[in-house]
This record gives C-alpha cells, structure tokens and sequence, in this order.
C-alpha cells in the first residue's frame, strides 16, 4: 500500500469499529429485533426513523442499519445472519444510508456482494439510484453547450420556484390549501378574481406539483402543504394551458404523480405505495399484503410497527376497499390515457421529444393498474392504451420521432412489439355484429336505426384496423425485396401471432401461408410443397378457379393434382351434452374442404345416450355441403337413440362405414365440398342428448387402393378402435396393417389370427410414438429402434372440436384404465419422433 492507501484503509477500520462496538444495551431487544424485521422488508429508513421517534434516536436507528448491512450471513443458507434476519436483501438499505449521511464510509466489496431483490419495488429503487450515479456523472462531465442547456433549464424552473409573490404572500397558502384539497383550478382562479391575477394562480399551481415532498412522510411538502393527491390538479392544468407540455419538469412530474399518488387509505402506511391488495393485520392496521408477506405466505415482521403487539399469522382481507380501489385505479388510467393522448398530440412540437419518456412510462403504469384491476373487465380503456401505443410506434416509424427516444425494448423486438399492439386491439374491439332483416327488433324503426348505426361504427371502427394491420405484411414484403430473410420471417411471424390470437376475418387478410412460400422461394428453398398445397387450398375456397390457376402457372406445376392431399382425416368430438335445440341439426364439427373423391367415412360412438326417459328423439348424422354452404346429402348415422333397431344393430358401441355405392353423403362428394358432424335432440320438455369420442375418418380414393378390408377390433386391454388391412381366410386380421382406436391413437403393427403381434402405437394425429408391442405385450419403456420398421407412413390430419355443453354438466374424467395408463408413459417420455 502507498502511505495514502493505508490512511485510508486504517480510517475505515476505525469507523468500522465505531459501528460494530456500539453500545445498544439502552435500545430494548425487541425494537432492535423489529427495526431489522422492517429494514430486511424494505421499509425506507426514514419511515423507520419516524416510527421509533420518541423511543429510538434516529442516530442508534442507522447504527442497526449499518451493522445490518455489515451482518455477514451464515454460510449454510447464505439469505440470514446470525440473528435470522434476512440480509439478501440490503443494498436499498445501503443505498438508503448513502443518501441520508454526509460521512458514512461503507467498503465497495460490502456494496458488490448485495444483491438488489427482484421485485417491482426493488427494480424501482435500483434505478432511481443508477439513475442519480449517472445524472451527477453526467453534470461532471457537460460541455458548455449541454452545460448551457441545463442552466437555462434551471433559469426556466427558478421563474416558476422563486418568482416575485411579495403582493400576494397572505393568499399563496390558502391557494396552496384550496389545490390541494382538490378544489378545482378554475374555482381557485374565481375565488381570487380582482385579488391574484390567473397567471400567479397558475404560477402557484405549478410551484406546488413541483414541491418536493419532505422526507419524513412522503406526503407534504417543505410548507406543511399535502401534495400526495396533486394528479387532479396537475390535470387541469393541464386541459388549461396550451403550451404546458413544452415545460419539461412539470409533464415529468405529473406524470409521476399520476404512477404514484393517491390519497392516504389507498396507501401502504409503511411504504408509501399504492396498495395492490390491503389486508388487516391482527393489530388492527392496514398494509399492503406483499408489505407483510414474503413469497410462501409468512410474516415478514413479527410485531406490528405502531402498536408493538405480537401478531398473528394471519392477516384479513378488505373487500371492500380492494373496490374502492379498482374504481380510484380505473380514474387514475383514465387520466394517464388522457395525458399521454395529449402528449402524443404535442410531440411534433418543439421541444417535446423529450416528453417521450413520459409517454411510456404513462403507458407502463396504466398497463400495469389495468392488470390489477382485472385485464379483459375495460375493453374501451384497454383499446385506447393499445392505440396510442400503435400511434406512437407509427411516428417513430416515419422518422417523426427520433429513434434514440424509442424504447429499447422495442428496437430490439420491432415485429413482435407491433404484433402484441395489434392482438390487444383486435382482442378489445367487439366482434363483427350483424342485423338480420325481419322479424325482433326490425319490426321497430327508432330501435333498428339506432342498432344499425352502434353497428355500423363498431364493424367500421374493425374495417379501418383491419386495413392498418396488413402494414405487417407489407414489413415482410419489404424485407423480401430487399433480401433481408431474418427480418422477413420476425414480420410474417407477428402475422402469425396475430392471425392465431385473434383469429376470424383476419386470416382472409395477412396470408401467412403466402408470404413463406415466398420467402422460401427467394430463399431457394427445395421442399416448399406442403406451403404450396396450403396455399391453393385457401385459394380454391376464398378466390375463384381463375386464380388458382393462376398460382399454379405462376409455380410451374401442371398437374393440380399433386397439391392434393389424399390423406385420411380424422374428426374427433370429445364429447357433447345438450339440452336444447329441438328437432333442428345442430353441428358440432365441421371437416376441411375435401381435397379428392372419397372412398369411404367410417363413424364411431363410444357412448349415445338420451335423458333415458320418456320418448326417444336422439339422432346423430353425417351431412354433405357444397362450397356455397348448401346441403347436398344427410345420412342418420344410427337411426333413433334407444330405438329397438339402434340396440338391436349397434348395442353398447355405435359403429359404421359408409361406402361410395351405398349412399349419397359419400357418391357425391367432391373436392372442395366438407363434411359436418351434426345431432338432434329433440324437441319436448326435458330432452337431452350425451355423446363420447365421437369419430369419423374420412379416405379418399386415390390412398392406398390395395387395403380395402376395415372392421372393429380390441387390443389385449380391451381398447377398441378399427382395424385397416389384409384379413385372413377366415376374415380376421392378418399381415401388415394398423388400428384405427376410437380416442385417435394409431397403432401400426403386424397382425396374426385376429391379434396384435408388434408394432408401435401413435398420438392421436401420428405427432409422437407412445409406447411399443413385442410378441403381443406392450413394452415397459418404448423400444425406439422399431419406430423405423413401423413408421405411422401417413399422418392423419387431425380436427378436434372442444367440448360441446349446453345447460349440463361435463365430466372428464377418463373412463379407462388402460387409457390412463397411456398418458403416464406418454408423460414420461414425450419426446419428438
């Protein structure tokens, strides 16, 4: 060390030992035990100091708070010291320390091993103290220009701070006063008419929503004037003054109000924050309950800091002040939305870039009072908020804000940032609303003229975001042309997210499907087939013949047939319960649009039941339609529910298969036309109808001619499904072929006497293998060296429709053992294939 080094290290070795050998024997146990509690908890020093005033000084209250910082933790855990108080937690604390002593020494390996904690209020503070570190870096190290800048900027604030209010002196505190207990500005203005010019009443106004609150409370200002509730004010002045948000300071601390004051019930008595979730300690008082509760639900202190009565482990919640609550936190958003739309409206002005920042952080803490006041409750709040973010995005994309302002968030993930503003717009814009003609509320003109028009705004107010979001198409294109790929792919990748978020009229719209087959094709990819079969499929059923061949010149392909796909496809309902409808056919799932003529549909019904009383009406169909949605050919699939020919034919396992010959929902399909899966109820008092694993595979007859042979069968735990494939003389399984089960797995395996021999079993739609046979006993671990000798061949296209329930009850709980089974070795080894 140089002699100055270890003057240095000797000083801090003697104020180290000034902390450490401090006599506490004058400070009772248990304030000493409950201050660490409080400053372990983050509770802001001052507020501590202020509690024990009176019992502790505020001298012996940084003494614990130092040698809490000093506490070395225990090596075992390494998050509590000797005394079990938590010390992971403690750089707030230094922080906090730093801020109040001019003296204080702490060594910068103590400040390096604390960790900042990882919640909302912690991230807050750590920044407002990088933020200090690097505003007086900062002012150290200003050129004369920027140096300039900032003392005109002061100049500005001193005309507002320290203006000449000598003639007015008796009335600033009564104006002050009537401010803040939220008289409005322009009854102040009235009140003091003749007495104080407006411009000195605005000038006052200004003064006290710059006050600085004293450090004590938080919540008053150097002259005993409250400013914890000034965001009303700041608002006035704001709907007043034509050039307000060219000041600076004043937008920087409205917008500050408005994220954290709020009149004192709404804030947590220890940290001076907007509760979230106030609960009642045993005590009596009311704190927020992260202030109380760490993550596993227990007491972050052990005695109340007002009363010092031990508490309870329980804590009570406040319903009726978490509603009060909501309604202050939905006023306050409201306000945030206003101030942040006039911000935006000002940003072309001079001098308003760099209100920006304020902008978004509007926009962070309204989001964030949304949430906790229930997101999807404010749908017209939440679509403002989503569009003043779009309409800001868009200026910064026009260069009309300079991207050095833009968030870095944003820059970074440019595509996905849009995408998420557009699924939050299209999530809280109502869905299309359609007026019938005839019959209702047509019948009456004021009420129909009225509903046409709340109409016609909603679909026009979707039509001009509709128009806006093929801007994310055009991204891709851009991208394509310029050869930028990665670019290219993160804009066709926000189509997607919107497209599969938000759904309905917005896939006629942002053509994914289109836009990779392009950049596959610029790319000079090879396998772009499935991407071109995706493609003429959507065109043959949203455009005409013309346009389909005009793709199919454009992709040099001749023969539209090898677009087709020719797989099987295979519907499932899960289940259906249903108590109204009456004799009417009610769908319940509709296939896509045929690729090739079929074969023949084999349907399944694990259960078909009725209300098993009175008469049966019950009946479940397979129904042909035509491109335009017009119906070709039903056929009743079972017959009546409970009828004495349905037990008679298909007993406890409802089962069949329609062939081209024998009926007309299969002779005169073609491609193009779709399939749905309907029932009937029943009309009359009480009738029902409940359906389980409702299946139908569908084959065309270009796939696989030779196997033309399709019955029911078990597997050795009884599962039933249809098998597919060579038959025996005596018509029983035999050879190479594959189990169709009625819950959508696949077996594909060889046969032999009507029995499973090997093979491998497949997830519903092939996308996984399960589990494998051998000498026909299922394998304890799957056997992946068999995959290859059984390969699924041809993946089943999969349509699953959710559970249909109507004024029941659904239960869904599996109802076979050996089903179950199933999923647990799925979950144990669920890897690709």
């Amino acid at each position: 060390m140089t002699d100055d080094e270890s003057l240095d290290a000797r000083t801090s070795k003697e104020k180290r030992s000034v902390v450490e050998e401090v006599n506490m024997d004058t400070i009772a146990p248990e304030d000493i035990t409950l201050i660490q509690e409080l400053l372990s908890a983050q509770v802001p020093l001052n507020r501590v100091i202020k509690l024990f005033q009176g019992r502790v000084e505020e001298r012996e209250v940084n003494t614990i708070a130092k040698r809490l910082v000093y506490a070395a933790p225990k090596e075992e855990d390494g998050s509590t010291n000797q005394d079990g108080i938590k010390t992971n937690n403690l750089s707030i604390l230094g922080m906090s320390i730093l801020e109040r002593s001019q003296s204080v020494y702490i060594e910068a390996s103590k400040l390096a091993r604390l960790t900042w904690p990882k919640d909302e209020r912690g991230i807050k503070r750590h920044s407002r103290c990088t933020l200090n570190l690097k505003v007086a870096t900062t002012i150290d190290n200003m050129t004369e220009e920027e140096s300039l800048d900032a003392r005109t900027s002061k100049k500005k604030r001193n005309v507002v701070e320290n203006g000449n209010m000598d003639t007015i002196a008796p009335d600033i505190t009564l104006i002050q006063e009537l401010l803040s207990a939220q008289v409005p500005l322009n009854r102040v203005i009235k009140l003091f008419q003749g007495r104080v010019e407006e411009r000195e009443v605005n000038t006052i106004a200004k003064r006290l929503v710059y006050a600085a609150p004293k450090e004590e409370d938080g919540s008053t200002n150097q002259d005993g004037i409250k400013t914890n509730n000034l965001s009303i004010l700041g608002m006035s002045i704001l709907e007043r003054s034509q050039s307000v948000t060219q000041d600076s300071e004043f937008i920087r601390k409205h917008t500050e109000n408005l994220s954290k004051d709020a009149p004192d019930e709404f804030l947590d008595p220890l940290f001076q924050t907007i509760m979230r979730d106030p609960v009642v300690l045993s005590s009596g008082h009311i704190v927020d309950k992260s202030t109380v509760l760490d993550n596993e639900g227990k007491l972050k202190f052990r005695t109340c800091p007002w009363t010092r009565e031990p508490l309870r482990e329980q804590v009570y919640p406040l319903l009726e002040k978490v509603n009060k609550l909501k309604e202050f936190k939905l006023q306050r958003v409201k306000a945030m939305v206003d101030t942040a739309s006039r911000l935006l409206d000002d940003m072309d002005k001079p001098d308003c870039y760099q209100n920006l920042n304020d902008f978004y952080m509007l926009q962070s803490s309204a989001a964030i009072f949304l949430e906790e006041i229930g997101t999807g409750t404010y749908k017209k709040t939440e679509l403002m908020l989503a569009e003043l973010n779009l309409a800001a995005w868009e200026k910064s994309a026009a260069n009309s804000i300079p991207t050095d302002l833009v968030p870095e968030y944003q820059i970074k993930s440019t595509a996905g940032f849009v995408a998420k503003l557009f699924v939050r717009i299209f999530q809280a814009l109502p869905p299309p609303v359609l007026v019938q003609d005839g019959g209702g509320i047509n019948d009456h003109d004021n009420n129909t003229t009225q509903l046409e028009q709340h109409t016609d705004e909603k679909n026009e107010k979707r039509k001009t975001y509709l128009k806006k979001v093929t801007l994310l198409e055009q991204k891709a294109r851009t991208a394509i042309e310029e050869r930028e790929f990665d670019d290219a792919i993160e804009w066709c990748d926000a189509c997607e997210t919107v497209v599969t978020l938000c759904g309905g009229d917005l896939a006629k719209v942002l053509l994914v499907d289109r836009l990779r087959l392009d950049i596959g094709l610029e790319k000079g990819d090879v396998d772009l087939m499935e991407l071109q079969r995706r493609v003429y499929r959507r065109i043959l059923r949203d455009h005409s013949e013309k346009a389909a061949k005009e793709f199919l010149d454009e992709q040099g392909i001749d023969d539209p047939c090898v677009l087709r796909d020719l797989r099987p496809s295979f519907l499932l309902v899960s289940s259906v319960d249903c108590s109204t409808g009456g004799d009417e056919w009610q769908e319940a799932l509709q296939s896509n649009p045929l690729e090739g003529d079929v074969a023949k549909v084999m349907v399944s019904l694990k259960m078909f039941k009725d209300q098993d009383w009175g008469n049966a009406k019950g009946k479940v169909g397979l129904a042909l339609y035509d491109t335009n949605e017009v119906l070709l050919a039903r056929c009743n699939l079972f017959g009546t529910c409970r009828s004495e020919s349905f037990i008679n034919t298909y007993g406890d396992r409802a089962y069949r298969t329609l062939y081209c010959e024998d009926d007309d929902v299969i002779s005169k399909a073609r491609p193009g036309f779709t399939y749905k899966l309907e029932f009937i109820v029943g009309d009359g008092g009480g009738h029902s109808i409940h359906l389980s694993k409702w299946a139908c595979r569908i084959f065309f007859q270009d796939w696989n001619k030779d196997i033309n042979t399709s019955q029911p069968m078990n597997d050795p735990e009884g599962d039933e499904g249809i098998y597919i494939g060579p038959v025996d003389d005596n018509n029983k399984a035999n050879g190479n072929g594959r189990l169709e089960y009625y819950d959508g797995m696949t077996f594909i395996g060889c046969f032999s006497n009507g029995s499973m021999v090997s093979g491998v079993c497949y997830s519903q739609g092939g996308k996984r293998s399960l589990y494998t046979m051998v000498g026909g006993v299922w394998t304890t671990e799957l056997d992946r060296n068999m995959i290859p000798n059984f390969p699924l061949g041809i993946n089943l296209k999969v349509s699953e429709a959710e559970n249909f329930e109507q004024e029941s009850v659904y239960d869904s709980s599996e109802s076979s053992s050996s089903n179950a089974r199933r999923e647990n070795d799925y979950n144990s080894d669920n890897s690709d294939d």
